[in-house]
């Protein structure tokens, strides 16, 4: 039996799954940085600090289904910078901006990253945006390739020192 996946909006009764995978996100994180919280402890709240996000930022939240199951997600919204900060040129100062992709491990190396990231990069371009960004913890080297392979590339690099 083939497998058949589909990209589509976040509906009401996905919230569970979607706690679930933020959670699991943080926890994954968590093994790369000591900054991380444990996943139980702030998947409810951040996703709802995060869907605030995309209601108020022109955003979407993704959901990759596989045989009527959800198995990932991704959260997009417009960011813009301030209203003085003029550094880049009007038409770079607002991107499509990824804050969370992550996609259930059993699910993992089919697809479902990519074609949510080609699903939102769509939304974009349909906003008029010039580009789209997002971040990762330096040591995911999984997700360094997976978003190289869909047209990313490095553009600016944040060094941290404890204190």
């Amino acid at each position: 039996m083939t497998e058949k996946f589909v990209i589509r909006d976040m509906r009401l009764e996905d919230r569970p799954a979607v706690e679930r995978f933020m959670a699991g996100l943080n926890d994954f994180e968590m093994k790369l940085s000591p900054d991380r919280s444990p996943g139980a402890e702030i998947a409810e709240a951040h996703v709802d600090f995060l869907l605030g996000e995309v209601a108020r930022l022109d955003g979407f939240t993704l959901i990759a289904e596989v045989d009527g199951q959800a198995a990932g997600f991704l959260l997009g919204y417009v960011d813009s910078l301030g209203e003085g900060d003029i550094h880049l040129r009007p038409e770079f100062r607002q991107s499509g901006h990824i804050s969370d992709v992550f996609v259930d491990p059993i699910y993992r190396r089919r697809g479902l990253t990519r074609a949510m990231l080609d699903e939102a990069e769509r939304r974009f371009k349909a906003k008029g945006l010039a580009w789209m960004d997002l971040s990762f913890v330096d040591a995911n080297d999984g997700a360094e390739m997976t978003y190289r392979a869909a047209g990313f590339s490095p553009f600016e690099r944040i060094f941290v020192k404890p204190l």
